[in-house]
């Protein structure tokens, strides 16, 4: 039985690619990062965002791949759909998931 994908509230895919978008930007730019040193703080160096962008990218995508497997074991169907949504959003579409194959 294979129905539609769920997704998330539209609220996730701001807050979550904002957030990375933002993260990278810091990260790996010489601009934002100097302008998240002049406006918050300079207590941070720059090596510790990209620790977390790429920490983050990886969780993100281990979950992409988690999603991919359930979906596909399952009867939900869709796994493609799945795993990518689940590598944009992480845990918001996992758990929606998660909760769809419960049923």
């Amino acid at each position: 039985m294979q129905g539609p994908i769920a997704h998330p509230h539209p609220g996730w895919w701001i807050a979550i690619i904002g957030g990375m978008s933002l993260t990278g930007w810091i990260a790996f730019s010489a601009t934002g990062y100097q302008l998240w040193r002049e406006g918050l703080t300079a207590h941070l160096p720059q090596g510790i965002f990209q620790w977390i962008f790429w920490l983050a990218s990886a969780v993100h995508l281990l979950e992409a791949m988690y999603a991919y497997r359930l979906a596909q074991r399952s009867s939900i169907g869709h796994a493609g759909a799945w795993a990518l949504q689940t590598l944009v959003l992480g845990y918001a579409s996992l758990h929606l998931l998660r909760r769809a194959t419960a049923r």
